[in-house]
Parts: structure tokens; sequence; C-alpha cells
């Protein structure tokens, strides 16, 4: 009992964590780095989001009988990190979380290539960066270059 409300509160942290970064001034160094944390968090979760729909894709094709498949499930945002420091809870929008996790499925079916993944999730980090009104590129999805690559 007592986990599931630690696990609420830390959730409830990062949902005010990204809001609170598009009040935040650039100029003041403190807060700068603070969106530039919540920002890196942000960047880390949408891929883990990108590969959580690809797994669950290919689970779901794996489960399917004679076609019917279950719709896929929109994702809520919400991930469990783990850093230096221990784990933290990261959030993004559920707009920006589904596409993402969508966005893995369809890598994963094959429905669109490396590129093309890539540059769908470079537009949706630059929403959420620009959300953040963080400074910088959120350059998503780099482990797909260095699969081509390696």
């Amino acid at each position: 009992m007592f986990q599931r409300n630690k696990t609420s509160t830390a959730k409830s942290k990062a949902v005010s964590d990204f809001k609170r970064c598009s009040s935040l001034n650039l100029s003041v160094p403190i807060e700068r780095m603070f969106i530039a944390r919540i920002a890196t968090r942000c960047r880390i979760n949408l891929d883990k989001i990108f590969v959580q729909g690809a797994n669950a894709e290919e689970a779901r094709q794996g489960t399917s009988y004679r076609g019917a498949k279950a719709p896929r499930a929109d994702h809520d945002g919400f991930n469990q990190l783990t850093g230096s420091t221990g784990r933290v809870w990261s959030w993004v929008p559920k707009l920006y979380a589904t596409r993402m996790y969508n966005l893995g499925a369809d890598y994963q079916t094959s429905r669109i290539g490396a590129e093309e993944a890539q540059s769908v999730a470079h537009e949706i980090g630059k929403m959420v960066f620009a959300d953040l009104n963080a400074r910088g590129e959120c350059n998503l999805l780099q482990f797909l270059s260095q699969k081509d690559a390696g």
C-alpha cells in the first residue's frame, strides 16, 4: 500500500516538473539546468516508449488469432528511468507518448523504416522541447542509426 502512494506521488511530481518547465526563465542558470534535466528525462522516456511500442506490437502480432488482433493501446506517458542517482519517474503528455508508441509499432511491422521513424520522432521531440521551453535538439532514436552502422 505504501509503495502505491509513493509511486503515485512520484508520478505526480513528474507531471508537475514537466509543466513547471514552461514557466521557467532560460536566462536563470538554475532554471535552465532544471529544464535541461527534465528534457533529458523526456528524451530517454520517448526512446523507451518507442521500444515498448515495438515490443507490444511484436506480442500483439504473435497472439493474433485468425487475423483478429487486439487494438493498439495508448501509452500514459510514464516510465521509470534509472540513472546515476537512482530511479526517477518521467512523464510526457499522452498525445506524444501514444504517437511514439505507435511509431515503434509501425517500425516493428516494417510499415516504416529507420529514417522515417527518426524523422517523425524528431518532430515529436521538437514539440516536447517546445512545451518544455528547452534549448537544443531532441535527438530521438539514435540507436536506430547505430544499429544500421554496426
